[in-house]
């Protein structure tokens, strides 16, 4: 099953916030390091991961830089399932410029 792919337009016309170009200034600090969405989007679609949905949460404030999330997928990584079915991986990135997303990493 092929999964249709979305456009960096239709990116941004789906998600606009994913296109923020500065922080939050109502939110954050200049200790926070904004890191646009978009180009994390590019850098991706160089590694031959496709963005397939894209959404953002609706805000009643500090609209444009609330939470989104861009769904990826790769056509050229398939990997072969339990049950024999090729499962191709997807990777999910959420994001937001408010300075509210918060990223805990553990390794054990």
């Amino acid at each position: 099953m092929k999964t249709q792919t979305l456009t960096l337009d239709q990116v941004k016309e789906k998600c606009p916030t994913a296109f923020t170009m500065q922080a939050s200034p109502e939110t954050t600090t200049e200790r926070y390091t904004h890191i646009p969405t978009s180009v994390v989007i590019e850098d991706l679609m160089k590694l031959d991961w496709q963005p397939t949905e894209a959404k953002q949460v609706k805000a009643r404030k500090n609209i444009g830089y609330q939470k989104h999330l861009i769904t990826f997928t790769n056509p050229n990584i398939m990997i072969k399932g339990d049950g024999g079915d090729d499962v191709q991986p997807t990777v999910l990135l959420t994001n937001s410029h408010d300075g509210k997303m918060h990223f805990i990493s553990r390794l054990d």
